[in-house]
Formats: C-alpha cells, structure tokens, sequence
C-alpha cells in the first residue's frame, strides 16, 4: 500500500479538509500546473492507432487532445453524462472525426441517477447526487463492460477516469475489460474528498487493490493520481 492510502494519510486529508485546509493547498498546487506530471505520464503511454476511453470527458480538453495523439488511426470514445457539458462536448469533437462522443456515465451497474450542475463555468464539478430523488437531472449509466458489448465499441488501449467520487464506481463496473490484455494503461484522478464525504475513506486503497489484482502495478503520479500500467509479466 502507497503512503497515500494507508490509514493515517487518509485520517490526516480528512482533518485537513474539515479545517478548510484541502481547498487552499489545491488552489495553491493550481497556480504551480499540478497536473501537469499526470499529464506527461498519461500522454507517454498512448500512441498513434491506440483506442482510448475518456470516462468524464467533460467538455472535452483531454479528449480533444487525446484525439491529435492517437491520429487517424486511432479513436477516442467519450463519455459524459450531464447534458448541458455533453452539448459542449459534442459541439467541442464534432470536428474530429476519430471522437465518439457518449451521453452515458460509466459505474458499478447500468442504471439511472440524478446529477446535479456544480455550478462552474466548464462543469467540471457536476455531480451525482445519491438518496434524492427529486435533485437535478436524471442522467443515464453504464458499466463499462456493458457499455462495450451493447454499444459495439472497441476495446480500450487507455482509459482515463475523471467522475467526482465515482473512480472506484467506473472500476467495479468493468471487471472484464481490466482483464483484457488490449488494456494496457488506466489513469485515474482520486477525490479522496469527495470519496469521505460519500463514506467511503477507504475506496482510494480498494482502487489500488482492484487493479493490483487485475495485473497492473500503481503508482501516485501525485497526492491525487494514480497511474496503472499493464504488468507484462502477467500478460
């Protein structure tokens, strides 16, 4: 287990978050291109011809972007289930002819939920709402797994995970496509905030078991990311 989700780490975030500490040192990390060591890494596994699944494409910068790395001959499938942030999306892709572009989320079962707008300018901050059925939006949602059989799509090389608390979700909803070979790299934002305050602290370390015991080994590209890559030894 990383240093990021043994027990005390997770004790030490929630103590932080509940004296309003988290959100200062997030701004602060921000303003100093936080993710842009993700981003390297994320980027050095896809190549021309790789099919990537971009699960949260939100308005569509990485799966713009992700489109231009895999070229012409490759694909980008994403997904995004608010529909205000899917008409952006798709207005955002409509261009690129190697994007599909999705109005489903992906979870641990195939399903309809409420989500609400977070109220940001890019919708980055949307969010499924659980226990009130009368709040936001019904939105659509998949497994992974599902989604791959009934919608005919193609087996992923990438996939990156974006969903405010619902990374460990997309996970338990793909259990057949962890196990794929094709499958060679996921890479995956943990709200470990956001994950406390739907009470479960702990899902930051079952994410890491889940793909340790699917043939990946981890690593915190930061305090928030996490990168799987296929072990070959397992192939």
């Amino acid at each position: 287990m990383n240093w990021q989700t043994n027990s005390v780490s997770i004790r030490m975030r929630n103590v932080a978050r509940t004296l309003g500490l988290t959100r200062l040192v997030g701004h602060f990390l921000a303003r100093r291109g936080y993710e842009a060591a993700f981003d390297d890494a994320m980027f050095a596994e896809i190549g021309p011809g790789d099919t990537v699944w971009d699960v949260g494409a939100n308005v569509g910068y990485y799966t713009a972007k992700f489109a231009n790395q895999v070229g012409v001959d490759g694909q980008v499938i994403a997904f995004e289930p608010f529909p205000q942030t899917f008409a952006t999306l798709f207005e955002a892709v409509s261009g690129l002819p190697n994007v599909t572009a999705i109005s489903r989320g992906l979870g641990r079962e195939t399903s309809s939920m409420n989500m609400v707008d977070g109220g940001d300018e890019l919708g980055a901050n949307s969010q499924i709402v659980e226990g009130e059925p009368d709040a936001g939006i019904k939105v659509e949602i998949m497994t992974a797994d599902d989604a791959h059989d009934t919608l005919c799509l193609a087996l992923p090389n990438v996939v990156k995970v974006d969903t405010e608390s619902f990374e460990l979700d997309v996970l338990l909803g793909m259990p057949n496509l962890l196990m794929e070979p094709t499958l060679r790299a996921l890479f995956i934002e943990v709200h470990f905030s956001l994950l406390a305050d739907r009470g479960l602290s702990s899902a930051p370390s079952q994410i890491e078991r889940l793909l340790t015991e699917a043939g990946f080994k981890t690593h915190w590209v930061d305090a928030s990311h996490i990168a799987a890559i296929r072990d070959r030894r397992n192939a």
